[in-house]
Parts: C-alpha cells; sequence; structure tokens
C-alpha cells in the first residue's frame, strides 16, 4: 500500500514568530508533491532542489501569509532549470476569484 506523507510546513499568522513559519504542507505521494499554500518563511523546510521536483502549488486563498514566499520558489524554479538541475515548470493553481486581497498592504 503506497503512503501519503503530510509536512508541516508553518502554521502560524499572520506572520513567521521564532522558528514558526506561515502556512504550508508538503503532501507527498509517490514521485508527486503537492504544496498547499507558500506562506512565508515556510519554504525554508524544503530540500532543494529535490522538493522542487514534480511540484504542484496550490494557493487556497489571496491573504500574503498564505503566499508570501510563492516569489521565491518561482525564482528558485528558474535557477534550478537553468543549471539544469530542475527539468519541468512547477505548477501553480490559483484561486479564481478572491482577487480583492491582491489590494491589501
Amino acid at each position: 500500500m503506497k503512503e501519503i506523507k503530510i509536512t508541516p510546513l508553518g502554521t502560524v499568522s499572520p506572520y513567521p514568530k521564532g522558528i514558526h513559519n506561515c502556512p504550508g504542507f508538503l503532501i507527498e505521494y509517490e514521485e508527486e508533491k503537492i504544496l498547499l499554500d507558500c506562506g512565508n518563511g515556510s519554504t525554508s523546510l524544503l530540500n532543494f532542489p529535490n522538493d522542487l521536483k514534480n511540484l504542484h502549488i496550490f494557493i487556497t486563498h489571496y491573504h500574503k501569509d498564505h503566499l508570501g514566499d510563492l516569489s521565491a520558489l518561482q525564482y528558485a524554479s528558474f535557477v534550478y532549470h537553468n543549471l539544469g538541475l530542475l527539468e519541468e515548470k512547477i505548477k501553480i493553481y490559483l484561486p479564481e476569484k478572491d482577487f480583492q486581497y491582491t489590494k491589501l498592504a
């Protein structure tokens, strides 16, 4: 029987506090990985570049504490792709609605 592994990367809001990061959960099943939310500091617990392989990122909503590290992951993906260490692009899934939160400072 195949197992699903879920690793909490962060669970606090609205900002990282001490050793605690904003929301993020890495879900692994066989070779596929899902990052559910990408809060500030959560990517510091990923194993680069291995955790970027076969990665799908799902952002649940547009609060900054749930997507704060998204640009860092995009840039890491770009760098590792150019170094030849990452073949496929990271797939990112965003909510279709809920854009009013992007106007928050």
